[in-house]
C-alpha cells in the first residue's frame, strides 16, 4: 500500500512543450508519442522493460518493438543501460522505468517514458505516461521452476490509470499497426498460446526473500525502493556505529547550569 499509495506517485500524464513539461490528457500523450516515434525504425529504436512485468507485458512489449518499430533492441531491466544507446544509433527510446545511468544520452531525439515514480529520467523525457502498478494488473509470472503463476490484480488504480501493456498497445494503434486490439490480458494469452515464443525461467534469488528479509528486492522499475517507501530502509541500511559514550564533568558540589528552558505544556 505505500508503494501505491507514495505522495510520490506520478497522476498525470505529460509532454514537453518549448517551457518544459506540462499535463496533458491521455490521448493528447498518445497523439505525442505516436507522432515521434513514426520517424524511426530498426536500430534507431529501443525499449527498456522492467523486470517486474507480466509475460502478458512482455508480450506486448516485444511485439511493439519487434513488428512496429522493426527493431531488435529490447532489454529487460539492464544492469547498465545497453551502449546502443550510449554510443550507438539510438534515436528514440521507449523506457518503463528509471533505467538511465544519468540524464539523457546526446544525440537521442525522442525520449518515452512510462512509469510510477518521477525521476531523472521522467525529467528529460518528450512524453510521460503515469501508469498502472504490478497488483494493479492481471497477469502470469513465469517462476524459477518453469510453472505459469497467476496474479490478479489487488487494487484499482487511481485516476483510471492503463497498464503498461494497453498503452504500448494503443500507441501502435495510433500508428497504424493492426494486430494490437487486445481488451484483457485474457486476449494477450490467448494469441501466446499460438505463439512459437520460448520463455527461459528466471533463476532463483538466493537467499530467499521468504528466509532472509535483506533479500528483498531493492529495486522497482529502476528506483530504489527505500527512496520511495521510508519503512524499507531498516531492511537495506548499513548497520550504524555505536555512538560513544558523552561524558559530563561536573565539580563536585555544584548544579548543572540551565541552558534553556522550554515550558511544553503552559500552566493553566
Amino acid at each position: 500500500p505505500q508503494l501505491l499509495d507514495s505522495h510520490y506517485r506520478l497522476m498525470s500524464h505529460q509532454v514537453r512543450v518549448a517551457d518544459g513539461l506540462i499535463r496533458t490528457g491521455y490521448e493528447d500523450a498518445l497523439d505525442l508519442a505516436a507522432n515521434s516515434l513514426k520517424a524511426y525504425s530498426g536500430s534507431q529504436f529501443a525499449m527498456i522493460a522492467p523486470a517486474s512485468a507480466t509475460r502478458e507485458e512482455l508480450y506486448i512489449l516485444r511485439k511493439f518493438t519487434k513488428e512496429v518499430m522493426r527493431s531488435d533492441n529490447f532489454a529487460v531491466e539492464p544492469l547498465s543501460v545497453p551502449d546502443a544507446v550510449t554510443n550507438g544509433p539510438m534515436k528514440a527510446l521507449y523506457s518503463l522505468g528509471d533505467f538511465l545511468q544519468d540524464t539523457r544520452p546526446k544525440g537521442l531525439d525522442v525520449l518515452i517514458v512510462s512509469d510510477m515514480f518521477p525521476s531523472r529520467t521522467e525529467k528529460s523525457a518528450d512524453v510521460i505516461f503515469a501508469v498502472a502498478g504490478l497488483v494493479e494488473t492481471d497477469g502470469t509470472f513465469l517462476n524459477a521452476s518453469g510453472q505459469v503463476k497467476r496474479m490478479s490484480a489487488h487494487a484499482t488504480p487511481p485516476k483510471a490509470l492503463l497498464p503498461d501493456w494497453k498503452v504500448v498497445c494503443d500507441i501502435a494503434k495510433k500508428m497504424g499497426a493492426s494486430g494490437f486490439d487486445f481488451q484483457t490480458s485474457d486476449d494477450i494469452a490467448k494469441e501466446m498460446a499460438t505463439s512459437n515464443g520460448k520463455e527461459v525461467p528466471p533463476v532463483a534469488p538466493e537467499p530467499s526473500p521468504l528466509d532472509k528479509v535483506s533479500a528483498i528486492p531493492r529495486i522497482y522499475r529502476g528506483h530504489q525502493m527505500s527512496d520511495i517507501v521510508s519503512a524499507m530502509r531498516i531492511f537495506f541500511a548499513a548497520p550504524e556505529k555505536e555512538a560513544a559514550p558523552v561524558q559530563v564533568e561536573v565539580e563536585e558540589g555544584k548544579r548543572f547550569r540551565i541552558l534553556e528552558k522550554i515550558e511544553i505544556v503552559p500552566n493553566t
